[in-house]
């Protein structure tokens, strides 16, 4: 009996049977190589109603995106210089709280200073218009934000740049790494559903 969802099927080494959703609405599986074809697709109908809500949702950011006014060159030239200050200087004003001895901490980079010891080659921040992240932090502490950010309220600022803050002391979303994260800001998770309800918005904002 085929069932009534339409979907792409990746197999790979995988030992665990995944659905997401795309952009596009479609659903795409990860299943492992060995499962039978009737053990996945009862997956899915165990999972259909969320899968609606789903692509219902999808459909909905879709039309959204196509109505959003899209920001010229110009607009985003000025995001993007407004932005290296503001994010910088919420890097200084949380870098001492999350990440005390990084380079991103002015307190520590001074104190290295005054005892004559060269630092290593200081990290970069990099502003851009990414289409999907709001921010990445490299193994080498250079960090990297979106510049739409501007555009999104000052709390969500704050976790975003604490979130990246602490991916410099762990580089996973282990359960150390989001207790580092409510150190810091015991409410984090309203300012992330903020950016997982309303950020589709903000990236429609770049044109594709």
């Amino acid at each position: 009996m085929k069932i009534p969802i339409q979907y792409n099927l990746i197999r790979s080494k995988r030992k665990t049977i995944s659905v997401e959703i795309t952009e596009s609405g479609e659903v795409q599986v990860r299943a492992p190589r060995w499962s039978p074809r009737l053990e996945i697709e009862a997956f899915l109908l165990s999972h259909e109603a969320w899968i609606r809500e789903q692509q219902a949702k999808m459909t909905i950011n879709y039309i959204e995106s196509a109505w959003t006014p899209k920001l010229t060159e110009e607009e985003l030239k000025a995001l993007k210089k407004t932005a290296r200050i503001d994010i910088l200087s919420r890097i200084e004003k949380w870098a001492p709280v999350v990440a005390p001895n990084s380079a991103w901490a002015p307190q520590q980079l001074s104190f290295l200073e005054t005892l004559g010891i060269k630092t290593q080659k200081p990290p970069r921040l990099t502003i851009g218009k990414q289409k999907t992240l709001w921010g990445s932090c490299t193994p080498d502490g250079n960090l990297s934000f979106n510049c739409l950010l501007m555009l999104a309220p000052e709390d969500v600022r704050d976790y975003v740049v604490v979130h990246e803050l602490c991916h410099l002391t762990h580089l996973d979303h282990s359960r150390a790494f989001w207790s580092e994260v409510e150190r810091a800001l015991p409410n984090y998770r309203v300012q992330k559903k903020w950016l997982k309800e309303n950020g589709h918005t903000l990236l429609a904002r770049i044109s594709k």
